[in-house]
């Protein structure tokens, strides 16, 4: 249908039964990292409406990329969880989390009725003991696969972003790693930094 490849028109794939809906126009604006270090539900941050979300889980063995993401042996078991985000029924974004699954069963995390709205990857780590040291951000854009493109009702000619985040304890050894799919058109990220005050400011304001 020309609507659809459009853009104009989109079919939920997660959801055929709802049909043919017009697309969504709302385009968020999102810190770069997300919620990664402050919990806050995804409507709170955005201030978008219209939010559906929805999670799977999945027990599986690690394949060669993510036994290299994790640094961990080829088979190890890992936890895949899906959240699956649509705005007013049109496909948002896409994000898997992978982490070894005795560590994810040390957090709690052994089922998608587990998951609390808001809670992120790092307050499920401190019930295990865990503190978030590190986080790794590859950002890219790209011309999504067909099967990214039915997933996410990405019309002709949209790029989706894909951000790889990884996270990491005092050791630097890695805790998870998400592979988030976004709608290109549909998105704004931001990213503020503190940056701290020099030996000289410091000194300089002791001074005064």
């Amino acid at each position: 249908m020309a609507l659809v490849s459009e853009g104009v028109l989109t079919t939920d794939p997660a959801a055929p039964r709802r049909g043919v809906r017009v697309r969504s126009t709302q385009v968020l604006t999102r810190d770069l990292f997300g919620n990664s270090i402050t919990p806050v539900t995804f409507e709170d941050e955005t201030g978008a409406d219209g939010v559906e979300v929805t999670v799977t889980y999945e027990w599986v063995r690690a394949t060669p990329d993510l036994a290299e993401l994790l640094r961990v042996d080829e088979d190890t078991e890992v936890l895949v969880r899906t959240f699956r985000y649509t705005l007013d029924g049109t496909p948002h974004q896409v994000a898997r989390e992978y982490m070894r699954a005795d560590l994810a069963r040390a957090c709690g995390l052994t089922g998608p009725e587990v998951e609390v709205p808001g809670r992120n990857t790092a307050k499920w780590l401190e019930r295990a003991g865990i503190h978030l040291h590190r986080e790794h951000l590859v950002l890219s854009t790209r011309n999504p696969t067909a099967e990214e493109r039915e997933a996410l009702a990405v019309p002709v000619g949209v790029p989706v972003y894909e951000k790889v985040l990884t996270t990491f304890d005092e050791s630097d050894e890695p805790l998870d790693a998400r592979r988030i799919l976004v709608v290109a058109d549909r998105i704004i990220y931001t990213a503020d930094r503190v940056h701290p005050r020099s030996d000289a400011e410091t000194a300089g304001a002791d001074q005064c």
